[in-house]
């Protein structure tokens, strides 16, 4: 980590109440902040994952500020591990980190960005698909890394027949995960370091299961709609997602705001693979002439 740069934990008290969300801050005391990076983790992981991200920026970048906080149910976030009510639980609080943040950081002269991978990323769209909050926030640009716009969740076969009338009753059910740092990175230290990290859940509860499904059902139309400054980071060996769903939704966005890059071999986690280096490059050439 950059050795001049303050780290400031805070908590947020969760839509989903009475739980907290663990938040921590980044920046240089006494500079101006031109920029203030907001990160979006995916499940099955938490805000630890943008640490090389996180360094890239400060090393690469002054006068920034950078916000990390973990999903309710996942990190240091207080939750039932990898479970919700509802999927806009993770849209409440997205909302309110982003509102309680740009109080932080004067926000009438920084530029927002928001940076999410995975999952994350569904958040971000769904929360900001809402003109309404869109206008409110006021977000300078988007980065989208292996955007989750259709997962690939596997249902045990012999739940799905009656999976929805369960659902209130095994809602808490565990789920193992299948996922593996190597199905993540091709770092295999990085990859390694995803499999004994204690604050990822490696399980999700079958109501997450069920709400992220949800969520996506009805996301792929609504990319006509979105018109926002956006870089689209996209794995074509991403195992994880549906990469051919993310295709059809980045075809339908508009193309004079948004722009793409495509990683061909790159794993499921681009800020953690060996093509990072390249990728933050791309993140803050973006953002510069934005």
């Amino acid at each position: 980590m950059v050795s001049d740069v303050i780290h400031e934990i805070d908590t947020y008290k969760s839509h989903l109440e009475p739980f907290h969300l663990y938040i921590k801050h980044f920046f240089r005391e006494g500079e101006k902040i031109k920029y203030h990076f907001i990160l979006v983790h995916d499940t099955e992981n938490s805000s630890d994952q943008f640490s090389g991200l996180i360094d890239g920026l400060l090393t690469r970048m002054k006068n920034i500020a950078i916000t990390i906080y973990d999903h309710v149910g996942h990190g240091r976030s207080g939750g039932a591990k990898s479970y919700i009510n509802s999927f806009k639980d993770y849209q409440e609080d997205l909302y309110h980190v982003v509102r309680n943040t740009s109080e932080k950081f004067n926000h009438d002269k920084v530029k927002k960005v928001i940076v999410s991978h995975g999952v994350g990323s569904m958040v971000v769209l769904k929360t900001f698909l809402k003109e309404t909050i869109a206008s409110e926030l006021n977000i300078h640009s988007f980065i989208f890394s292996s955007p989750c716009i259709k997962p690939i969740i596997h249902i045990p076969t012999f739940l799905q027949p009656r999976v929805q009338l369960l659902k209130k009753s095994l809602g808490f059910m565990r789920i193992s995960s299948r996922i593996k740092g190597r199905d993540l990175t091709r770092d295999k230290k990085l990859a390694r370091s995803y499999d004994n990290n204690l604050h990822i859940n490696k399980f999700m509860t079958l109501n997450l299961k069920l709400e992220l499904l949800e969520a996506s059902e009805k996301l792929i139309p609504l990319a006509y709609f979105w018109d926002k400054a956006s870089l689209f980071l996209i794995s074509e060996s991403d195992s994880l997602v549906n990469v051919e769903a993310t295709k059809l939704f980045c075809s339908g966005v508009d193309k004079t705001k948004c722009q793409f890059q495509y990683f061909k071999e790159a794993k499921h986690d681009l800020f953690n693979d060996t093509c990072r280096t390249e990728i933050f490059k791309g993140i803050i050439e973006f953002v510069n002439k934005g």
